[in-house]
């Protein structure tokens, strides 16, 4: 299966309001968004979270698929159509062209895939990604969010809010890639109390080895 549009990744918006990251509009072939979103896990996750201390802050619901390089055993338990599309985010020729959108070399990385379940009051706080870390890829599996339910991928200039230059809520006719620098700010709002559904999320993550 074809999972990912290539055009769509070629025409991907390189956004250069600080921090400089690039925006995929219709990322999926429709169906394999079908058949990924009808199969995205309901169970096998674990909470995640942080609320002190001088790293970043975050709560949230976790499935890992694959952990720099390692296959977990999660994997193994998700439909056949995830562990498919496991095999064709980290393969070479995905890596191919992400590395020439972006301009970063990617032959040589790891990678890691996670599922990621936001439920009411689950937010990650403004912080830049690790050192190590080359690209973080986001794909986004609700059809449909309301801006109201918070949950929304916030891209910042500085380390708070109140620096937001772009503001992506969690549907998937969007992909946000985000090239690590000490200037790549990002945050998710806090998911609304009542908000009706969860917020659903995959993230690819390459890895410098």
């Amino acid at each position: 299966m074809r999972f990912l549009d290539p055009a769509a990744l070629r025409a991907a918006q390189r956004i250069e309001r600080p921090p400089t990251w690039y925006l995929i509009e219709n990322p999926f072939q429709p169906d394999a968004y079908q058949a990924l979103a009808e199969s995205y896990p309901r169970e096998g996750f674990t909470t995640n979270e942080r609320n002190s201390g001088s790293k970043k802050h975050y709560r949230f619901d976790v499935c890992n698929l694959i952990d720099h390089d390692h296959r977990t055993a999660s994997l193994e338990r998700v439909a056949e159509v995830w562990r498919d599309f496991v095999e064709f985010v980290s393969g070479s020729a995905y890596r191919k062209a992400l590395s020439e959108r972006v301009g970063v070399d990617l032959s040589a990385a790891s990678v890691s895939l996670g599922l990621y379940r936001y439920g009411p009051g689950d937010w990650v706080a403004p912080h830049l990604d690790k050192d190590d870390k080359l690209i973080n890829q986001l794909f986004y599996f609700n059809t449909a969010w309301d801006p109201a339910w918070g949950g929304s991928l916030e891209m910042l200039s500085h380390s708070d809010l109140a620096s937001s230059c772009a503001s992506l809520p969690p549907v998937y006719t969007h992909s946000a890639i985000i090239v690590r620098t000490s200037q790549t700010w990002h945050m998710v709002k806090p998911v609304a109390s009542d908000a009706p559904q969860h917020r659903l999320s995959a993230q690819l993550e390459l890895w410098a080895t």
